[in-house]
């Protein structure tokens, strides 16, 4: 029972590890698409999957995200302002 627990509490740590490094990833993910001009990035985030793209969207400060939805086609700006609004 004892080796089950520490075997439990290893993987638990591995886990926390991994979940730790991914949000590291995401904000340096986040970090270079604010530092993108509007007009390069949202073509970019148009080719990604809509889940990509809306944690992407959704980390973005307000007048970043403004900007990139301003150079989306209307169409997919809208499509991400509903889905951004649901959030």
């Amino acid at each position: 029972l004892v080796i089950e627990i520490e075997r439990l509490q290893y993987e638990i740590a591995t886990l926390q590890k991994q979940q730790n490094e991914t949000k590291m990833e995401q904000k340096e993910i986040l970090k270079t698409f604010e530092t993108m001009s509007a007009k390069k990035a949202a073509p970019i985030i148009l080719e990604l999957s809509d889940d990509e793209a809306m944690r992407i969207l959704a980390g973005m400060k307000t007048d970043t995200l403004s900007a990139v939805l301003t150079n989306m086609p209307p169409a997919e700006a809208a499509k991400y302002t509903e889905l951004l609004s649901q959030q």
